[in-house]
């Protein structure tokens, strides 16, 4: 597993994987792969979750260069990446899970700045140094690992810290080792925080228009907290996620109340908006494109891909279709010289071998079309069929890819 040296350490501790099945690989920096001769890969950062990264693939043979992006959320940096500047990429495998132009979220840093303006509000202060006078409950919501550039954004704004879980604490302990941080903003006890980080749908259910919040859990977490002795009058919950972005109204921050519990949804997301996908593609400008997300059926595909079209490298796409096709007339006029020269040249041709042995045509099905492509008679020659017959054989035992 190659992989970069956070993930390595995640891959390593919560999915036990042994250490020596794993190969930690540097950001920005060309390795090459032991089991693909000719091959190197460069880690680029990702911005998606911690340790994630885009993988470039570079040929050293062939020159051809590959982009797997991964999941990924773009960012205005990336086009200063030193290893994508003038490159030709004959393939981008990108993530498209907003690929449509409904999707126009806000980027990263506008979203965390609504989180902010969110806590301030609630926290019924003037300055981040005055006491939290309405007692409120602050919960976000987080999958296992991601979102925690909202929750470090926080801590170092207000001075708080953030109560989790133990497991939880596992993971985020080493992204901050990983980003050298010398005191956690996360801790065990709750006693002295009023922020919690839960697990993804804590108090909401995800719908297809966003989110749907789960009042009963919501009081129901209220109610223990205050058996702690807390006191809490209100409950506010963060959820971060582009999937609340409201198409229609195309209103970035959505809130719904009730009574003494509030949920937000924040359009905040570790995935690329559309306008983020057509301004990276427009600066790659690739040979291909091809989609990660979505994408079951061709159709579907050819509109993901379709949006990207006046972005795409034709003119060496073209390039690639004309050579390819070239190379395939080159093999064909090969296999019919050698078909010219007769049985030795068929008995002589190492797939015409396999052939022979085990592999009838798919479409013989009676002993009278067993010997399409040949046979051995009684005294070990071989007979043959004629030159067409071959040829058509010949596809129909083991058709070219």
């Amino acid at each position: 597993i190659y992989c970069s040296p956070l993930t390595a350490a995640l891959v390593i501790q919560q999915l036990g994987v042994a250490e020596q099945h794993v190969k930690i690989l540097p950001f920005h920096k060309p390795s090459w792969i032991m089991e693909e001769p000719n091959w190197r890969v460069t880690l680029l950062d990702a911005n998606h979750c911690p340790g994630a990264s885009m993988l470039l693939f570079e040929n050293s043979d062939t020159r051809q260069a590959f982009l797997h992006c991964g999941d990924m959320r773009y960012h205005s940096k990336f086009q200063r990446y030193q290893e994508l500047q003038g490159i030709t990429l004959d393939a981008v495998y990108l993530d498209t899970t907003y690929c449509h132009p409904k999707y126009k979220f806000p980027n990263q840093e506008d979203a965390i700045k609504m989180c902010e303006d969110i806590v301030a509000k609630h926290r019924g202060q003037s300055s981040i140094q005055e006491a939290n006078t309405n007692k409120t409950l602050f919960l976000i919501q987080t999958y296992n690992i991601g979102k925690e550039k909202i929750l470090f954004h926080l801590a170092s704004k207000f001075n708080i810290k953030f109560a989790v879980t133990a497991s939880r604490k596992r993971i985020l302990d080493l992204v901050e080792r990983d980003m050298n941080l010398q005191d956690s903003v996360f801790t065990l006890d709750t006693s002295v925080t009023d922020f919690r980080v839960v697990p993804w749908e804590t108090f909401t259910n995800s719908v297809p228009w966003g989110y749907q919040p789960k009042w009963d859990s919501l009081r129901t977490y209220l109610e223990f907290e205050n058996r702690k002795g807390k006191e809490y009058t209100h409950v506010v919950g963060i959820v971060p996620t582009g999937w609340c972005w409201n198409v229609k109204t195309q209103v970035s921050e959505t809130s719904m109340d009730h009574g003494q519990l509030k949920v937000y949804g924040v359009p905040y997301s570790e995935h690329s908006s559309f306008t983020d996908l057509t301004d990276w593609v427009s600066f790659l400008r690739p040979k291909r494109i091809e989609p990660t997300v979505g994408g079951k059926t061709e159709a579907e595909k050819l509109r993901m891909v379709s949006y990207f079209s006046s972005h795409i490298n034709k003119q060496g796409a073209t390039s690639d279709f004309i050579n390819g096709w070239n190379t395939k007339g080159i093999k064909k006029r090969k296999l019919e010289q050698e078909d010219e020269s007769g049985v030795e040249a068929a008995s002589s041709h190492p797939r015409e071998f396999r052939k022979s042995q085990a592999l009838p045509s798919p479409a013989s099905h009676s002993e009278n079309n067993t010997s399409n492509v040949m046979k051995k008679t009684s005294n070990t020659k071989l007979e043959t069929k004629p030159k067409q017959r071959l040829i058509s054989s010949y596809f129909q035992v083991e058709p070219r890819k």
